[in-house]
This record gives structure tokens, sequence and C-alpha cells, in this order.
């Protein structure tokens, strides 16, 4: 059994190009480029703080009604940011964000959307959770560690 925390890069990583937070895996710029020299708990530290956003901003979103439908299309379409320990939330978060352009239906996703999301297309929540979870990650960092450069 391997309990080393895997990175969740994505392979896209936006700090290459002067991004203080990573729009693939939404980590911040000293923690891609010092994941390799983390200890496991750092590690699990950052994937839980990642991992309670996606919960947080999926879950205002959509609802899974068959997690079991919903991880078998992330094995199928291969979605790299999801994992079999996480929470199925976070998931939908990497499916939607991955394919949400590419899906009519959330219920072919094992989703539903929440009341105030149901006039929403796949699409439109998809660029929602996107762009949410991104301007949230950006705060996140503001609020830790952007602060002490202001005057």
């Amino acid at each position: 059994m391997n309990l080393r925390t895997k990175t969740p890069c994505l392979g896209m990583c936006s700090t290459t190009y002067g991004d203080l937070v990573c729009r693939g895996c939404r980590r911040f710029a000293h923690e891609v480029r010092d994941w390799n020299r983390y200890q496991e708990p750092a590690k699990r530290a950052v994937m839980s703080r990642l991992e309670a956003l996606q919960v947080t901003l999926a879950g205002s979103v959509v609802q899974v009604t068959d997690p079991e439908r919903l991880w078998s299309l992330c094995e199928q379409l291969r979605v790299r940011g999801a994992r079999p320990e996480q929470d199925p939330l976070c998931w939908a978060a990497e499916l939607l964000r991955m394919g949400g352009q590419h899906f009519k239906r959330l219920d072919e996703l094992g989703l539903r959307a929440m009341p105030q999301w149901e006039h929403q297309t796949v699409g439109q929540l998809s660029d929602w959770l996107t762009q949410a979870l991104y301007q949230r990650a950006q705060a996140e960092y503001d609020r830790l560690h952007a602060n002490h450069l202001r005057f």
C-alpha cells in the first residue's frame, strides 16, 4: 500500500508563466516549486486545503447522486485530478473542469444541480466552478501570503 501523497499537478502549470496560484491545480507557486522537498504532513495539508476548496464550491453547485457513475466516468476519461480517496465532490469538480463543456446533462455524470443552479447549462456550471475555484484560491493566497508584502 502506497502511503505517499501524489502531486495534485494537472500538467498545465501557470506558475511557469508568473502566476502566484496555479490555474490547474490551484497550488501556490512556492508549493509547486517546493513540492518534492515537502514532508508527507506538509503535502497532506496542501491536499486537504485544495480538497476542502473543491468540496465547498462544488457542493454549492451540484449534489452527487450516483458516485459510482461519477467515478466510472473519471476513470474512463482519465480525469487526472480525481483520486479514489477523495470526496466525490472533488471528482465532480475535476470532471466539470476537464470536460463540462462536452456534456448536456448533469445526470449523465451522476450529478444534480442545486436548486439555485438548475437553470444553468453544464457548461455554464463548469465555467463558473472553474473560475470560482481559481478566485477563491487567489484570495486564500492573498490572505495567507501576500498581506505581508503590502505597506
